[in-house]
């Protein structure tokens, strides 16, 4: 089994090495596999071969892992009831041989795009950008459905003409996914204290 290993500091590499659109924004990107694929899944990594690779930026994901792996660190993490997932910075990703759905739809929120912002400490206190978080957020259909609406929102205003307002407008947006995701991620585990109690 081969293993590639590389570090993305600038989101337009991590993009090119994708095959995805080059970023409006040096600082921010907005995939959806819906407006940039006619395909039905996706294929990343190839059989017996590992794809590891640590970024300069968070990663917030809501895809479908059809097969394959993704481990977050060493340890592997589990989709099998979830489809929301969080990566810090300088955090190892490993995938092998990943097929996912069509409808995946990924932030790409680099370090300095939050520098200087209250927002930074929101990022740093959440705990599903952890390490030691090895699971997939579950969400029920309708709050699948507001994580992809507030997801659609910011790319929206990706997408538009920048001016003095887009930047507090998208960490607005950011902040406001933060948030519903606490509030998910604190359900999730409650209700399964309560289940095992």
């Amino acid at each position: 089994m081969t293993q590639d290993r590389v570090h993305f500091k600038r989101i337009s590499e991590f993009t090119k090495a994708n095959q995805w659109p080059a970023p409006d924004h040096p600082l921010l990107y907005v995939y959806s596999a819906d407006r940039h694929s006619t395909e039905d899944i996706h294929t990343c990594g190839g059989s017996g071969i590992d794809i590891t690779y640590s970024t300069d930026f968070y990663m917030i994901a809501i895809k479908n892992i059809l097969s394959g792996e993704l481990r977050y660190g060493r340890t592997r993490y589990d989709f099998t009831n979830g489809s929301m997932m969080f990566a810090a910075p300088r955090q190892e990703i490993t995938i092998q041989a990943q097929i996912v759905s069509s409808n995946v739809i990924m932030l790409l929120i680099h370090e300095d795009f939050i520098k200087g912002r209250p927002i930074r400490n929101e990022f740093r206190k959440y705990g599903f950008f952890s390490y030691a978080v090895h699971e997939a957020r579950h969400l029920s259909e309708r709050e699948e459905s507001r994580m992809r609406t507030i997801m659609q929102n910011i790319l929206e205003e990706y997408q538009s003409n920048q001016d003095e307002f887009s930047r507090d407008l998208l960490l607005s947006q950011l902040d406001t996914l933060l948030k519903y995701a606490n509030r998910y991620y604190k359900r999730q585990f409650l209700n399964r204290g309560d289940m095992s109690q």
